[in-house]
């Protein structure tokens, strides 16, 4: 028996909604959106990869598709100004039978965080 997919509460995530998860710290002025279980491909792509990075934002290009041939691994953003500490924000919503899920991810790069107040 196949289970059914829940019936969706339809939400718009406003800026009350948002939770703080997490941080993540960025070392490399990029960060990489990934699944866990292709961490280690895409990390060897990013690495070995001929992608001149610099290049790409001269070209007004802030993101970048990692693939293993035809298949997408990742995908590689700049962060805003660069190195930092960044908030990992989430949205929930309610599944009815599934409960409380996460709807939507997000991390705000601008204003910096450690440079936020600063004249």
């Amino acid at each position: 028996m196949t289970k059914r997919a829940p019936k969706r509460i339809e939400m718009k995530c406003e800026d009350e909604d948002w939770e703080t998860i997490g941080e993540v710290c960025v070392d490399s002025a990029r960060l990489i959106i990934c699944d866990p279980c292709r961490a280690a491909a895409a990390s060897t792509v990013f690495i070995h990869a001929d992608i001149d990075f610099n290049e790409l934002a001269i070209k007004g290009i802030r993101s970048h598709q990692l693939r293993r041939d035809s298949d997408p691994l990742a995908v590689v953003v700049e962060t805003g100004l660069g190195d930092g500490m960044y908030k990992v924000e989430a949205c929930y919503e309610d599944l009815s039978e599934w409960g409380r899920r996460i709807a939507e991810i997000r991390i705000k790069f601008l204003p910096h965080p450690q440079l936020e107040g600063e004249e």
